[in-house]
Formats: C-alpha cells, structure tokens, sequence
C-alpha cells in the first residue's frame, strides 16, 4: 500500500479473485479510485478489457482487443 501511494496512482486495478478486500478499503479510504476487474473467465477478461478501455479513454484499442480474443474463441 505505501509503494502505491507513494505513486500518487489515477487509477489502481484490482482483480476480484485475488485482492484482499481490506487492501481495495484501505485504498479507498486514502482516496486512491481502485477498479475491479476479473479474468476468472474469458468473457469477464473481454468485459474487464472493454471496461479499461473506457476507464483509461483507450476505448477503441479495447474494443479492437476484446473483438480479437472474441473471434478467436
């Protein structure tokens, strides 16, 4: 937690199946946006690149990404 504030972060990514739930609250409490993502499957991995996409205003490169993996699966 100190290594990331020291950082002074737009934006902390988090995966649901792995980030301690105290870490994302205590990040939160320090103002620091956390956005949860998960790549549990491959449909929540295209949503959670889709998702980045708009987060980080790559939309477009994400959507080409997230179209690909979906051809090819």
């Amino acid at each position: 937690i100190e290594k990331i504030t020291v950082l002074h972060p737009d934006l902390v990514l988090a995966w649901q199946e792995g980030t301690p739930a105290q870490q994302i609250k205590l990040l939160r409490q320090l103002a620091i946006p956390v956005q949860m993502v998960s790549t549990a499957t491959l449909d929540k991995l295209i949503q959670s690149i889709r998702l980045l996409g708009e987060k980080t205003g790559h939309v477009e490169a994400a959507n080409v990404l997230a179209n690909h993996l979906s051809q090819q699966i």
